[in-house]
């Protein structure tokens, strides 16, 4: 679903994943970093 919206629609996906532990879950640097997230509140 993921690549068929690239580049063509915004897409949000949603996870009860805790940000922090993305980089061990998802092999992809770049995907993992995409959240923007930095840490700080």
């Amino acid at each position: 679903m993921i690549d068929d919206r690239a580049q063509r629609r915004t897409t949000i996906v949603a996870s009860q994943l805790p940000i922090e532990n993305w980089h061990g879950l998802i092999a992809d640097p770049s995907i993992a970093d995409a959240s923007g997230w930095n840490g700080n509140s």
